[in-house]
């Protein structure tokens, strides 16, 4: 069986650690998630962006959860109900991913960190993902 990402390109992935790919911009200093075609800042004069790796922990910025079973495009590994939310990993730089935090756990404020996520097995391979869990608790 092999390591499927579900979407190439998203993060890198060497089973040990996790990073989310985004970009750089060496003319204004903003980063981007997912990798950006070009600079937004309408003030920047450069614009050249270049690949990076994003900061693996941040804040819980919002939460939603999740009490309904997405479709089978979205199919996760025996759903159960889930927590999605905003995490702000540096000022300026926020991602949308999902929780993998108790629902009575759940806080604006609360820190957490990057970790790999089994989203489905399948005949052929394992599809991974990433996820946010509590700082402390990989």
């Amino acid at each position: 069986m092999t390591d499927i990402p579900v979407i190439e390109g998203l993060f890198a992935d060497d089973n040990d650690d996790i990073a989310l790919l985004g970009s750089h911009c060496t003319g204004c200093g903003s980063d981007y998630f997912p990798e950006a075609v070009g600079c937004s800042d309408p003030d920047c004069t450069d614009g050249e962006l270049r690949r990076c790796e994003l900061p693996t922990t941040g804040s819980l910025y919002s939460y939603s959860w999740q009490n309904y079973q997405p479709p089978p495009l979205f199919a996760l590994e025996q759903w159960k109900p889930y927590a999605i939310g905003t995490v702000e990993l540096q000022p300026g730089l926020r991602v949308l991913a999902r929780l993998d935090i108790p629902r009575e756990e759940l806080r604006i404020g609360l820190p957490v960190e990057l970790g790999r996520d089994v989203m489905a097995k399948g005949g052929d391979g394992t599809i991974s993902g990433y996820v946010f869990r509590q700082e402390g608790t990989s």
